[in-house]
């Protein structure tokens, strides 16, 4: 199959999932009727508009979707029609387009699916009345967040599942369990996690739902899984072999092969007195470029993964983070076009499929490999303006695949140094 097909087919993936919401628009409308009259923005074009925000106010994203025609709405149509679209809308047109367009992201790391988790926060518009995004701050103003978990393939570099909540009631362990108990695993996965995901609940949720998992845990304590290590020396490969508990009679004969949990901690898989869950995996401790020492946990085997290919596995998880740049700044998740709740989470949706879009599209371009040329790698920012053109009809789907090739950046990966950036709250670009 050839690249302008492939791009068709891609771009006939996307359209396919905005029309399953438009058959079922009852279910993602806020309120009775919606989208059933004839207007010059029905539900397609709505969902459209939204996709393709730019990083201007709503009016002269308005007039540069609909090609400054006679039709375009105004910025208060607009914001009406998009108040009766539940975000639910985007988030099933995210998992629908990935579904429909998974065969065409099937690179793997030497058998396995290799998945990093994550999350970020999206500086929203202050209300001090929604208790579940407003954070007080004691003699300063407070702020409100909302808190975006996800999960991202590494290979491939697309997201692959996601969940909004707010910053004051989330937990981002919680949300990786939701997301990990709904995934449907079809080959060998490695999920890899940062150090705030530790807990044996999470190990438990992973185990259960047939992950391998590679988890960096928190400095050794008495309170850390790693806890009790230390003496293994500076660099070990231990095995954590328990059964997991909520008690075990003080005399019982495998009392030492036993971890017991106390009532305050949460563990889903133990709801009797007498439950017990068995747990197995490795704690690896092995030292940094730097010096200092790192401690993770695993479940992937000691044969196949000794501790200096499981260091080398980890620095891979700073995929995801370089993800996140592209969202926020790239395709504009820090500039939004809304002050209310649900119309924002649309535009973290819509900055999720645009990404993938991106990405699945930018895999067809080919990048020159040449012991002469530097390694190259696709310019993304370029590729997402290319992309959008091409869903607004102003690039043909011959010139797609052609543009992204010719704008290539080199590609740097070992590159590191200081970099003096100020956190940046978002930029909201209303009428």
């Amino acid at each position: 199959m050839g690249n302008v097909e492939n791009v068709r087919m891609v771009k006939e993936a996307l359209t396919e999932a905005i029309k399953e919401v438009c058959k079922e628009k009852e279910k993602y409308s806020t309120c009775e009727n919606a989208f059933i009259r004839n207007r010059d923005l029905p539900l397609p074009k709505l969902i459209d508009d939204i996709l393709l925000f730019e990083n201007k106010s709503i009016e002269k994203s308005l007039s540069g979707n609909h090609q400054f025609s006679k039709t375009t709405p105004t910025a208060v149509a607009f914001v009406r029609q998009r108040n009766k679209l539940k975000p639910e809308a985007f988030e099933h047109i995210f998992h629908s387009f990935n579904l429909k367009t998974s065969s065409y992201c099937s690179k793997n790391f030497k058998g396995y699916r290799l998945l990093a988790g994550d999350g970020t926060d999206v500086n929203i518009y202050l209300n001090p009345n929604d208790k579940e995004t407003y954070i007080p701050q004691h003699g300063k103003k407070g702020f409100n967040l909302l808190h975006v978990n996800t999960l991202y393939d590494l290979e491939n570099q697309i997201y692959t599942d996601i969940t909004i909540s707010g910053k004051r009631k989330t937990s981002e362990r919680r949300e990786l369990n939701i997301m990990a108990d709904r995934s449907e695993l079809k080959e060998p996965t490695i999920l890899i996690l940062d150090r705030g995901y530790e807990g044996l609940n999470v190990f438990a949720h992973l185990i259960r739902d047939g992950f391998y998992f590679l988890i960096r845990l928190k400095d050794t304590d008495s309170r850390r899984i790693s806890a009790g290590y230390k003496d293994c020396g500076e660099t070990f490969d231990v095995d954590f072999d328990k059964i997991i508990r909520r008690y075990v009679p003080y005399h019982a004969e495998n009392r030492d092969d036993c971890k017991i949990i106390i009532n305050q901690i949460t563990f889903d898989f133990l709801k009797e007195a007498g439950d017990e869950f068995p747990m197995q995996f490795r704690i690896v401790c092995f030292q940094l470029d730097d010096g200092n020492y790192e401690c993770i946990a695993t479940n992937l085997s000691r044969e196949e993964f000794p501790p200096d290919k499981l260091k080398a596995l980890y620095e891979r998880r700073w995929g995801i983070e370089l993800s996140y740049r592209d969202l926020k700044y790239t395709l504009g998740m820090n500039n939004l076009h809304s002050r209310k709740t649900n119309s924002i989470k649309q535009e973290i949706y819509s900055n999720l499929i645009m990404h993938n879009f991106c990405r699945i599209n930018s895999s067809f371009a080919e990048v020159k490999k040449n012991k002469d040329i530097k390694p190259q790698k696709v310019n993304f920012s370029t590729a997402v303006t290319i992309c959008k053109a091409f869903l607004k009809g102003l690039c043909p789907e011959e010139s797609v695949i052609y543009l992204i090739s010719k704008n290539l950046l080199t590609d740097r990966p070992g590159r590191s140094f200081e970099l003096d950036l100020k956190p940046k709250s978002c930029t909201y670009f209303l009428s």
